[in-house]
């Protein structure tokens, strides 16, 4: 970044934006599902063309005299909203085992920012017991066990001296299967709930914090929206003396229950004979998560701060 922004042309009679062609390097693109014509194949360079832009962060929002009003007509944003999602509690199990899993997206003006995926915490597991057998055999035991041997044939082809280590391991297995046979059914039941870690903090640009606002939404596997928290307006962080939202747990409120579509007739011919399941939005009543916002004010810089200028 510090290359960048001292060797790459300015732009727009500003030092602080630089713009510039980059070579992508595509040694490591696999080539195999590549079209024969694909320029990778055929040795040509892929670019792309980057604009940076400096910006200075200042302890207080710019006033109109101070330009606020120019750099929000320009749409040059005048502050940089942070947005740290934490950890939430009340998720029900079938959110967090879909593939794409449970996200936040955050809203501002016309920006909008996704969560990754919430990591599922303190969730009972099964634990396969201790045996004195060495693990890498465990798979060679149960591939044996499928071609009919017995524990003493087992022992024999492993190089023990008796089944014990063998039974040992039949033993442990069988706890191993109980624990997950009783952790299925605990998750199977109706009010059985986990908590959800994010720890990711969504920044978006804000070009006019005074009539802007805050949402978040909850997305399911599917990108479902199941709830949300807010609008808030961002007045409420410009009146706070930090310019904040301090951190709280604050309830999910819920999304209208999306409706099922019915097709028909010709429609039917086209369309796939499978649709995704609505979701159970109601399952999500219990959701809390824990969240803060804070806005950082932003001045158009000259680039990045150097031993001998200031900002």
């Amino acid at each position: 970044l510090s290359r960048a922004m001292k060797q790459w042309p300015k732009q727009h009679s500003a030092a602080g934006v630089r713009k510039s062609s980059v070579v992508l390097d595509t040694a490591l693109v696999s080539k195999d599902m590549l079209h024969v014509n694909d320029p990778v194949l055929r040795g040509r360079s892929s670019e792309v063309e980057l604009e940076l832009e400096w910006f200075d962060m200042l302890e207080e929002l710019p006033s109109d005299e101070q330009g606020g009003l120019a750099a929000a007509a320009a749409g040059d944003p005048v502050a940089v909203l942070l947005v740290e999602l934490r950890s939430g509690v009340g998720f029900p199990w079938e959110g967090i085992d879909e593939k794409a899993g449970l996200r936040w997206r955050c809203r501002s003006e016309d920006a909008q920012k996704t969560s990754r995926r919430g990591v599922a915490s303190n969730v009972e597991e099964a634990f396969f017991p201790e045996v004195a057998l060495n693990p890498r055999l465990f798979s060679v035991v149960d591939k044996l066990v499928d071609r009919g041997y017995e524990s003493p044939d087992i022992a024999r082809v492993l190089g023990l001296e008796t089944t014990e280590l063998v039974e040992q391991y039949f033993a442990a297995k069988k706890e191993f299967e109980a624990q997950q046979e009783e952790v299925w059914q605990k998750q199977q039941e109706e009010d059985f709930r986990v908590s959800v870690v994010w720890n990711e903090v969504l920044t978006l640009f804000v070009c006019v914090p005074s009539s802007a606002s805050i949402s978040i939404e909850l997305l399911d596997g599917q990108d479902n929206v199941v709830g949300l928290i807010g609008p808030v307006p961002m007045s409420e962080l410009i009146s706070d003396s930090a310019l904040a939202l301090p951190r709280e747990w604050v309830p999910l409120e819920l999304a209208a229950a999306p409706k099922e579509e019915v097709t028909g007739g010709l429609a039917a011919w086209f369309l796939p004979s499978r649709t995704p399941k609505a979701p159970d939005v109601a399952r999500y009543s219990t959701v809390e998560l824990d969240v803060s916002a804070q806005l950082r004010p932003l001045r158009a810089g000259r680039g990045m701060p150097h031993r001998g200028r200031r900002k």
